[in-house]
């Protein structure tokens, strides 16, 4: 009286019409279909045995609406252990409106095919004997082999792991997208392991054997060192570790996948762990310490990916104030690489690999610059914003080439230049060596806030009468006199142009 339902006694009821015998079945199986028929078959499956009594789960359906026979074709693969599969009838049209008058005949041909397999079968002869005369009354074979499975229950299957991220475990510090792929590197237990999403499903980090799988990676190094920053470039993921350089691919330009992925070991340099820069064709990363910048590119004389070191000629600027912590790239109107210090103060490198320029200046202010960051600016020059700290707080500021260059409107802006082995011929045969040197300036520039220092560290005004200095070659001229192979040093303050072209001693 509604109270019960089939569904509350599994077991009892069998939903649908059986079709055929049980199959026993271990690979592929198909459903066929033909002419016009209308309602429903179900192809199910049983661990359990051939019996309606046992547990069937449905593996596909194939349902025909009335007036417009779709005949779908199911197909299905049974490659795990042995079981039955069985053909199913659950709707069928009435031959009239009335349910007495029974269902039309199927005539359709519609069956369902277990593909051969392998297997061992398993017969036992059995004979039955007259009690009185013990003779064989009846004999035959029996097929008794069971289908292996000691489990006859319900099956629920949850499939699980140790997650790799987790507070135990540590989280990634590292992420990029390479090859339609998010990766994630380096975790507090696993330093030198990288994860790679599926392809085109940056959430699914299930791995497995097809092409486009996920993928986890571990370094097969001699130290444990952790992965300090990562770049994708081209078909190649280049990344650093405290010791050495790596690319990861395929070895060609093939897709990365399970059977094809390569690590390849490119340089001893060693990494600090500041997030690299890639700076136009080649990637910028910092060595251990953070005291020397390098470039990290492919070399057509050594076929391989090599680092130059381009602080070579400039081995100060990085390393007196006391390594570097970030930076950035401004890429118009020309390159430049921006890195803050720790000691607050920022170094900026001319960037011209093709002509291999690399022209570095320092940049100081009355706060502790902590980072930065690069942001284009339609056809404009890019924006190059800092984040500074100073005694009344933090403030976020941005260098604008329009306008007046003041620090925070209290202090000037101040551009230094210091290079040294100025070599004077008329010098070394002069009893007290007195050198000239000179700069060409592009356009003219006010005399104030002009400087000069022939150690880098004393700084005098220049000795000039006119108000204005001309384009062309001015001599410079300081309280001190020059010695050949020396530093000399040119400093300029305030809202001003100066075009320097060149200096020369």
């Amino acid at each position: 009286e509604g109270a019960v339902s089939p569904a509350d006694y599994p077991g009892h009821f069998v939903r649908g019409l059986p079709i055929g015998d049980a199959l026993p079945c271990k690979g592929n199986w198909e459903f066929y279909c033909s002419g016009g028929w209308y309602g429903s078959y179900e192809v199910r499956r049983s661990y359990d045995g051939p019996g309606l009594d046992r547990e069937w789960e449905t593996r596909g359906s194939s349902f025909s609406r009335l007036g417009a026979a779709s005949n779908t074709l199911i197909t299905g693969t049974e490659s795990g252990e042995e079981c039955h599969v069985r053909l199913f009838l659950t709707r069928s049209k009435y031959v009239d409106d009335s349910l007495e008058n029974g269902f039309p005949d199927d005539t359709c041909s519609n069956k369902l095919v277990v593909s051969s397999y392998k297997h061992d079968m398993l017969l036992k002869y059995t004979e039955t004997m007259d009690e009185d005369t013990d003779v064989p009354v009846t004999s035959g074979w029996q097929y008794v082999s069971p289908i292996k499975n000691g489990f006859t229950g319900r099956r629920e299957v949850i499939d699980w792991s140790w997650c790799a991220f987790r507070p135990a475990y540590g989280y990634p510090i590292l992420a990029e997208i390479f090859g339609q792929r998010l990766v994630f590197a380096s975790t507090a237990a696993q330093p030198q392991s990288l994860w790679m999403s599926k392809t085109d499903d940056l959430n699914n980090f299930d791995t497995g054997t097809q092409d486009d799988s996920a993928l986890a990676l571990t370094l097969s190094t001699t130290s444990q060192n952790g992965i300090c920053w990562l770049m994708a470039h081209s078909f190649r993921l280049l990344l650093g570790t405290a010791d050495a350089e790596y690319i990861i691919s395929s070895g060609n330009a093939a897709s990365l996948t399970h059977a094809t992925v390569r690590v390849e070991n490119h340089g001893y340099v060693g990494s600090a762990p500041v997030p690299a820069i890639m700076a136009v064709d080649k990637v910028l990363y910092c060595e251990r310490g953070g005291g020397r910048l390098y470039q990290y590119g492919y070399d057509f004389q050594s076929d391989s990916y090599v680092s130059r070191d381009l602080t070579v000629f400039a081995d100060h600027i990085l390393a007196q104030g006391g390594g570097v912590t970030g930076g950035t790239i401004l890429r118009k109107p020309e390159a430049r690489a921006v890195f803050t210090l720790k000691d607050g103060t920022l170094a900026l490198m001319t960037y011209n690999s093709m002509h291999e320029v690399h022209c570095w200046h320092r940049y100081e202010t009355a706060g502790k610059i902590t980072s930065v960051a690069s942001l284009p600016n339609g056809t404009d020059s890019d924006s190059l914003f800092l984040a500074v700290d100073r005694e009344e707080g933090r403030y976020l500021e941005v260098i604008r080439d329009d306008d007046v260059y003041v620090d925070h409107d209290r202090e000037d802006y101040t551009s230094t230049l210091v290079t040294n082995s100025l070599t004077s011929v008329e010098a070394k045969v002069q009893k007290a060596p007195v050198a000239t040197v000179q700069v060409c300036l592009a356009g003219e520039t006010l005399v104030d806030g002009v400087e000069v220092s022939c150690d880098g560290v004393r700084w005098d005004k220049l000795d000039r009468n006119d108000r204005m200095l001309p384009p062309g070659w001015n001599n410079l001229i300081t309280s001190g006199h020059w010695d050949y192979e020396t530093v000399v040093g040119l400093r300029v303050r305030g809202d001003r142009p100066l075009r320097l072209l060149a200096l020369q001693g």
